[in-house]
């Protein structure tokens, strides 16, 4: 958990450090969230941040949104995540947005 005097404060250290923010939540909604990936088994927030790190890097990268993702799907080990990935893979194959085909999986935070 990281604090800070606001949102935006805390948004744009870590935007600085290169990591990608997709939001903020009061500490309920953290301790929430948690709690459902932890019962859900699919996804450990671990394993999406790490993915999280790898998507930005290549994104800025300047590799486009497809190939980041067939990328990442290849190397990845945790099957709950592939699964997803691919099927945000082919969502966003066929013509949805990234937003959106994160979002249909019920797993990822809001993006």
């Amino acid at each position: 958990m990281e604090h800070g005097y606001s949102e935006a404060e805390v948004h744009d250290r870590f935007a600085q450090q290169g990591y990608l923010c997709i939001g903020q939540a009061a500490d309920a909604a953290k301790r929430s969230r948690r709690a459902v990936w932890a019962a859900s088994g699919r996804l450990r927030q671990s394993t999406f941040l790490i993915f999280n790190q790898q998507f930005l890097t290549l994104i800025k990268a300047g590799l486009p949104i497809l190939t980041a993702l067939d990328l990442l799907i290849k190397r990845q080990r945790d099957k709950s995540l592939l699964r997803l990935l691919e099927n945000v893979r082919e969502r966003v194959k066929g013509g949805e947005l990234l937003s959106d085909a994160f979002a249909a999986q019920q797993v990822f935070p809001k993006m």
